[in-house]
């Protein structure tokens, strides 16, 4: 397909002669100091910085001959192999020491040997003198990487003219070459390499080749977090697989009633499939869907925890959907669901399958239009020759024409095959359907390896959680060939402008980026270790505590400054200097911004890290691209899992990328401020509320939003929208909800109402730290509507000493002012006069207006001057002294006292108490369900008043505190779960006696009830032995 036509570059080096260190290692970076020891770094040998010296440069010289061969097209070869033989004698080196040198070496050039240069060996050949018989021993290292991520190294010697592993570990299998002649040729092709390169044309991996990624992930992940318990061992076995495959349905099939209870009948035929577990053989499948029933080993899960993985295969039929990949993938989902287990889907397909009726292709016929070729067709039709040999193929009417031998007219071309056309598209259909419900159910992860079209974009989309990959993964609804001739001309130059991350990462859609296979694994293994082991199981009980964990009696050292601020300190912490560190913690003291102060960083060597919120380094971001002003995640709080949401104080740039399908489209890039909700950034918190709900982890919201943005273009958004979608999203969370204030956060209006705790009484609840405030509008806006101009005059002539001076004084010259009109007007009356005084004393009246007197006032001009300084001076303060008893009415205490929050938690030992309060929370939870489950009838709140009963502990005090009730629930667990039986039977009698007691012939109805139970002969026995006895 891609005009490989099977040629391979053979490279060789042949070392004469060789100093003793050719191979050698620095000695202090070995286990002993002596040459050709093991390094320490095994099996770490990727990170390892050993040095090597003329082993190197004659490897270098290996890779360079090649690729000169390989000139301007490498493509032309593969499978190519590099041989490195060295003539004299190397006594001074062990076949270990050898085969680690040569991993070593061969590790560090992984990305150049065997994917840019596509090698499928590199061998290393010498002579060694052997420490047991003293005799030489011709050595052979093999190091191979067919997955290009997993390096395989065989040592062989030869013995009696065939090889021999002697590298292999106990319990492993021995190399491809043992006991093989020393002169097996080189195999023609390399098993999988079609597969493989099928694979590599699309930029990922072959599907079996997942399994290995996945290994080399686990051990990286155990190399990461080492548990604390000194008695959990890095297994030797990373994980455990069988490959679910489709069996047609028997009656003595085992497990078909558990997948049949979703398989109704259906055109697509999937109630006549089941899954069986097999181990056979890699790349035994014939259908371009895999599946396998995986047991990992993780450090948090040593004993194992279960997932089903179903990927695509793109080395068959570039990895369509056809009706037989839809049914193994839906019975594998349904698999996943009636076990409450995780669900991976690694998406790289060419969606729906097309396909045609191949054995009619060469045997129509055309009648055409007046004979004449040129005038096009009338019809197809088939010989009657071949109409009864296709004729399950087709749906022909007979045609007789004049002159000639009978025919048959094509009506209908149904295909001897299944999965031709529409069929296919029915399966679509139904496995959209499954991913759907599966989301709902069970915890969904989507990542998409290489492209993913039609089908399996929305797949990826409906099981809402997408791992992408940067380059080579885009999600697509139709190709850009297809556009560009559909519009005419080449507008788009890839798929990855399409559905590359540019688009899918920035809209949501892509909820992590990686950059290859084995970051994409890594990156699906580190959101899985935040979910419970199975759907509705409890996240509290962590089988191992990992080292990283921290203990949550911690206080929070980052502390947030009035301003902005980057919130993911906040969440995780920041690296500082101690200078940086030592004003943080004046300021903190000083009550000011640690950007206010002017003093340096410390240099490099004087930094620490400054603690947030949660454990170090366990915050994972998701939707990172979209909607930056809120920030949603998951992380661990004294090593449990919880959901994160947190908003962005500061400003934060919006891109709108033009469409090169629109000429006159241009890019637009805004400026989005920070703790407002926006169109996208509302969606996003609700579809993160979603998510997380889903993976039954408590919730944690920042809240720090001052409200909604009410612009004509985001009403036009529709922000109403997204902003109603939170609080569905809050409606339906079946796990605890902690909604906290932190230090200098503010939440107002709208944005209160969406994450009010009255939303889900039960499983919400509000908190605030001292330093938060809560209220309908800002401070500013308040004062203005409720507390104005007028009101901050009247305080000021109330509470400022000077001025109400002045206003005495003014009224005294007013007295004054009146008792000379008086005479004046017995003696010579002015109305004029007297409309000008009065229109004065008003003035005065009313704080200080523009006034006018008399030219002979002048006394009083002074006064009401003095009066307007006085209160242009006072006014800033007294509008200060307004905004502090405004801001006084949006404290926490206002907030406790009117019961509306449920604690003030300071900032400082925060983490303390929401770790015991969720713990609590999680428990009650855990437990009221148990009891909602054997009794429907009760609500939460009625289910926890219950569990408390079944404790039967009365002392308040003790659920108040969040520590004592975790050590209670945890006590009493088994008292809970022996009491569930006798709960269900209660509820069971209490709505058979209401049923009976409402009915007009209770005996009739309860002999029909206990006859409809169709109890056998002891039973009834034992039956009206009860009834006898209780009754």
């Amino acid at each position: 397909r891609d005009g490989y036509d099977g040629r391979r570059l053979y490279v060789r080096r042949i070392v004469q002669h060789h100093a003793g260190e050719l191979l050698s290692l620095s000695a202090e970076e070995t286990t002993d100091g002596k040459q050709g020891a093991v390094p320490v770094s095994v099996p770490g040998l990727i990170q390892s910085k050993v040095i090597h010296t003329d082993g190197e440069a004659q490897f270098l010289g290996l890779i360079t001959a090649l690729e000169i061969a390989l000139g301007d097209s490498p493509s032309r070869y593969r499978n190519n192999n590099l041989g490195l033989i060295i003539a004299a004698p190397m006594e001074e080196f062990s076949r270990e020491a050898i085969a680690t040198h040569v991993s070593l070496l061969v590790e560090r050039h992984s990305e150049t040997i065997f994917r840019r240069l596509a090698v499928a060996a590199v061998e290393f050949s010498c002579s060694l003198q052997n420490t047991n018989t003293s005799k030489p021993e011709k050595l052979l290292v093999v190091a191979t990487n067919p997955t290009g991520y997993r390096l395989s190294v065989h040592s062989y010697v030869e013995e009696s003219g065939t090889y021999r592993d002697v590298g292999k570990s106990a319990g492993s299998k021995p190399g491809p070459l043992d006991a093989k002649p020393i002169d097996t040729p080189y195999p023609v092709t390399m098993p999988f390499q079609t597969q493989r390169q099928a694979a590599i044309r699309v930029g990922t991996v072959y599907a079996y080749d997942f399994l290995t990624l996945f290994e080399v992930a686990l051990r990286g992940v155990w190399a990461d977090e080492s548990p604390s318990d000194a008695n959990v061992k890095m297994p030797e076995k990373f994980l455990d697989v069988s490959e679910l495959v489709l069996a047609p349905k028997t009656n003595g099939t085992n497990g078909t009633s558990k997948d049949s209870k979703h398989t109704p009948s259906t055109g697509v035929g999937a109630e006549n499939w089941t899954l069986v577990e097999s181990k056979r053989p890699m790349g035994s499948n014939d259908i371009a869907m895999v599946a396998w029933h995986m047991k990992i080993r993780t450090p948090r899960h040593p004993q194992g925890r279960e997932l089903i993985l179903i990927a695509n295969d793109i080395s068959v039929a570039a990895g369509s959907f056809g009706v037989m990949e839809d049914i193994l993938f839906d019975l594998a989902s349904k698999r996943a669901r009636d076990r409450g287990l995780p669900r991976f889907y690694f998406s790289v397909n060419s969606g729906a399958r097309i396909g045609l009726a191949k054995e009619l292709m060469y045997k129509f016929r055309v009648a055409w239009n007046q004979n004449d070729v040129t005038k096009g067709p009338n019809y197809l039709f088939l010989s009657d020759e071949d109409y009864q040999a296709l004729k399950s193929s087709v749906v022909a009417e007979k045609v007789q024409v004049e002159g000639e031998a009978l025919r048959w007219r094509i009506i209908d071309i149904i295909g001897k095959d299944n999965g031709l056309g529409v069929e296919n598209l029915s399966g679509s259909g139904l496995i959209a359907g499954e991913t759907s419900v599966a989301y709902r159910e069970i915890f969904t992860l989507t990542y998409c390896c290489g492209r993913s079209v039609g089908i399996g974009a929305y797949l990826a989309r409906l099981g809402q959680r997408v791992v992408q990959k940067k380059m080579g993964a885009p999600i697509l609804l139709t190709g850009h060939f297809a556009l560009n001739k559909l519009l005419g001309r080449r507008v788009y130059t890839s798929n990855d402008q399409l559905g590359g991350i540019d688009v899918m990462h920035t809209n949501g859609v892509s909820h992590l980026v990686c950059d290859d296979d084995l970051d994409g694994v890594r990156k699906c293994l580190q959101w899985l270790s935040y979910v419970p082991a199975v759907r509705n199981a409890s996240i509290l009980t962590v089988p191992v505590l990992n080292t990283n964990d921290e203990n949550v009696d911690r206080n929070v050292d980052f502390m947030p400054p009035a301003g902005p601020y980057e919130t993911l300190h906040l969440l995780e912490g920041e690296v500082v200097s101690e200078s940086e560190a030592k004003i943080q913690r004046d300021s903190e003291q000083k009550g000011t911004s640690k950007a206010d102060s002017d003093e340096t960083q410390g240099d490099e060597k004087d930094m620490r890290w400054v603690s947030g919120f949660f454990d170090k380094g366990s915050f994972m971001e998701l939707m990172q691209g979209w909607a930056r002003t809120v920030i949603c995640g998951r992380a661990r709080l004294g090593g449990m899992a919880v959901g994160v949401v947190a908003v962005t104080t500061t400003t934060v740039p919006h891109t709108i990328p033009a469409d090169p399908a629109a000429p006159d489209s241009k890019e637009i890039i805004s400026q989005k401020a920070g703790q407002v909700w926006y169109p996208d950034s509302a969606f996003k918190t609700a579809q993160a509320i979603k998510d997380m709900d889903s993976e039954d982890l408590p919730l944690i919201i920042f809240a720090n939003w001052r409200g909604f943005s009410g612009g004509m273009r985001d009403m036009f958004d529709e922000v109403l929208k997204f902003g109603s979608y939170i609080v569905d999203a809050l409606v339906d969370y079946q796990k605890p909800i902690s909604v906290y204030l932190p230090p200098h956060a503010t939440l107002r209006g709208g944005a209160w109402v969406v994450v009010d705790s009255q939303i889900n009484p039960y499983f919400m609840r509000m908190y605030s730290d001292p330093l938060a405030r809560g209220g309908i509008l800002e401070v500013e806006a308040t004062c203005g509507i409720k507390f104005r101009r007028k009101d901050e005059l009247k305080t000021a002539y109330r509470l400022d000493g000077p001025l109400q001076q002045l206003k005495s004084k003014l009224e005294e010259a007013d007295k004054q002012h009146d008792s000379k009109s008086k005479d004046d007007a017995d003696a010579n009356a002015d109305a004029k006069g007297n409309t000008k005084d009065s229109d004065a004393r008003d003035e005065a009246a009313n704080g200080g207006e523009e006034r006018r007197t008399s030219g002979s006032d002048s006394k009083k001009q002074d006064l009401l001057q003095e009066i307007r300084d006085r209160e242009q001076k006072v006014l800033p303060a007294f509008h200060q002294a307004a905004a502090l008893f405004v801001d006084l009415h949006d404290t926490p205490g206002r907030m406790k006292a009117k019961g509306i929050i449920e604690e003030i938690v300071p900032w400082k030992t925060s983490r303390k108490f929401f770790y015991w309060n969720l713990r609590a929370r999680m428990l009650m939870t855990r437990y009221s369900k148990m009891v909602r489950d054997a009794m429907p009838n009760l609500s939460w709140f009625d289910s926890e008043n219950r569990v408390k009963r079944l404790i039967n502990h009365s002392d308040e005090s003790v659920w108040k505190n969040d520590e004592q009730a975790c050590a209670l629930l945890e006590k009493h667990a088994d008292t809970i779960q022996a009491a569930i039986p006798y709960l269900k039977a209660e509820y069971l009698s209490n709505t058979i006696r209401q049923h009976i007691n409402n009915e007009s012939d209770p005996i009739n109805s309860l002999s029909a009830f206990l006859g409809g139970l169709k109890l056998d002969r002891n039973k009834t026995a034992e039956l009206k032995k009860w009834v006898n006895a209780n009754m």
